[in-house]
């Protein structure tokens, strides 16, 4: 891991995001850079009598690029202090067009952003932002609530669906794991009414046989509902981190079968690293 990507808003969970940043920074050897979206609100005055939009004038939106530009440069007098890398960007839109359009640029390794503890009403309509970046973004992506402060390396968890071929994602979590105190748990859950195409100790096999020889420890949970079980199954295992997998999904296949990843971020109280499969 190269780059670490750390989208902020400049609120106090952003402010926590960009402290578990630094200790990845450090254990990863990674550049930081921070990232903000500035999405323009358009002042009433900006409108004709008829409601038609009239451009904000650029001399306005220059010296606001200026100002969210400075407020970053401070992360990076910080880290400067601390012998860490760290640039800054400010782009001008929504935060997964800013964080692709960057892409294009340079490789990012790692997009890490805070997950509020509570969604407000325009949130809950068209849903959070790592709900939405889940899908929008190639790059594994990690979300921090915003008041946890622990070891993200302490205990880590895979959160295996059994549904793919997770090897490569599993190795990567297992990378993660050697950084903390304990080796890589990895998890499945069997939900009561849950029908496998393909048995699930086929998969099991195969990803013991390509973690042959690394000390992993493996865990399997009956559950009816999802979400109380995937939080008991956390709190029993004293994870400190879980990772998940996800696919790609249209909108047919979003009603078909809904991702398990997207509605377990909403509720998971721990940090969340999620690495995206490619179709």
């Amino acid at each position: 891991m190269k780059t670490i990507l750390v989208a902020t808003d400049f609120s106090e969970g952003s402010a926590n995001a960009i402290q578990h940043a630094r200790k990845l920074a450090k254990a990863f050897h990674a550049n930081l850079i921070y990232f903000h979206a500035h999405f323009p609100v358009v002042p009433t005055n900006y409108l004709d009598p008829n409601g038609i939009y009239l451009s904000l004038p650029e001399i306005d939106i220059q010296e606001t690029i200026k100002g969210l530009e400075k407020a970053l440069n401070k992360y990076i007098k910080e880290d400067a202090t601390n012998n860490l890398q760290s640039s800054a960007v400010v782009e001008i839109g929504d935060l997964a067009s800013g964080i692709q359009a960057l892409q294009e640029k340079q490789k990012l390794d790692l997009v890490l952003i805070s997950k509020t503890a509570s969604t407000n009403f325009l949130e809950k309509m068209i849903g959070s932002t790592a709900k939405g970046l889940i899908h929008d973004l190639d790059i594994p992506l990690l979300v921090i609530p915003a008041n946890y402060t622990e070891d993200l390396f302490h205990k880590v968890l895979y959160a295996s669906q059994l549904e793919f071929d997770e090897i490569p994602f599993i190795q990567s979590a297992n990378a993660w794991a050697k950084k903390g105190d304990h080796k890589l748990t990895i998890a499945h859950l069997n939900e009561e009414f849950d029908t496998d195409l393909i048995p699930d100790h086929q998969f099991l096999e195969d990803i013991k046989h390509a973690l042959k020889g690394e000390h992993v420890h493996y865990v399997n949970a009956d559950s009816k509902s999802f979400k109380a079980g995937f939080i008991k199954l956390l709190k029993d295992e004293k994870a400190s981190l879980v990772c998940m997998t996800t696919h790609k999904r249209n909108l047919l296949t979003q009603i078909v079968s809904p991702s398990k990843t997207r509605e377990a971020i909403e509720f998971i109280p721990i940090p969340t690293l999620v690495f995206n499969a490619k179709n």
